[in-house]
């Protein structure tokens, strides 16, 4: 049976405006290291240094789109004016799209959440940069809200249509010209807002679900012991006395 919600979705969708992603958001490749900064990562366990760039990876993102802080690779700045002003047109900030562009499709909206201890990584003196194979996109405020087009980003449908453009076969990757010339669909900044508000609660209403079977069955497993405890080993029958016998 079709989902209504979904078919809703569908309906709205297909009456509205469809346009290149190009136009409707800036989009870059993520940082390359240089060789020097690769050279200070491998010094950063001796040396102790004031200002750091951190490196987000794909594999920094849980399922949820929260980053994995502790996993960063951190890349030691000893000159920090000269360093920071190459990087800082790079660093990440709320709002923005990650597509990731080799092996699996998946693009990661950094919103407040996914970025909830930027405020502690900038006191440390830290950037926070999206490293290698991602396709960062800023989406046109008056145009295009980023929590939308994650969603849309992460439709099977339109997954389907970016796997058609990846080369190669062993590790599959998405060229950054393929992103800018996606076509995707535009609706009204007040139709994006409200599919957004309507994905996020149907996430959430599946996470609390899955939490709650994964309680009752923990549950029913609780009682199931307490009512069969074992009965010692196999083929040992317990003694009233404590002895065991055959």
């Amino acid at each position: 049976m079709k989902n209504p919600m979904e078919s809703r979705i569908k309906n709205i969708l297909n009456d509205s405006a469809v346009r290149r992603l190009e136009e409707c958001a800036d989009i870059r490749v993520g940082y390359t290291p240089s060789n020097n900064e690769h050279r200070r990562s491998n010094l950063a366990p001796q040396v102790e240094y004031q200002y750091c760039i951190y490196l987000l990876q794909p594999s920094n993102i849980d399922r949820s789109g929260v980053i994995e802080w502790e996993r960063l690779e951190k890349i030691p700045a000893p000159q920090p004016k000269t360093d920071y002003s190459v990087v800082d047109t790079h660093a990440l900030h709320e709002g923005q799209v990650l597509l990731c562009l080799r092996g699996s499709i998946r693009a990661v909206h950094l919103s407040y959440k996914s970025l909830s201890q930027k405020r502690s990584l900038s006191e440390m003196g830290g950037r926070l940069l999206a490293s290698g194979a991602w396709a960062v996109i800023n989406p046109k405020p008056k145009i295009l809200s980023a929590a939308y087009l994650c969603w849309q980003l992460n439709h099977p449908s339109l997954i389907e249509r970016l796997k058609s453009t990846q080369i190669g076969s062993a590790m599959p990757f998405l060229k950054i010209a393929s992103i800018r010339d996606l076509m995707v669909t535009v609706p009204s900044l007040e139709t994006q807002n409200s599919i957004s508000t309507i994905v996020d609660l149907i996430e959430t209403t599946s996470a609390l679900e899955t939490k709650r079977t994964q309680l009752l069955r923990t549950m029913l497993s609780s009682i199931l012991t307490t009512q069969n405890p074992r009965r010692g080993a196999r083929g040992v029958k317990p003694n009233p006395n404590g002895d065991t016998s055959l």
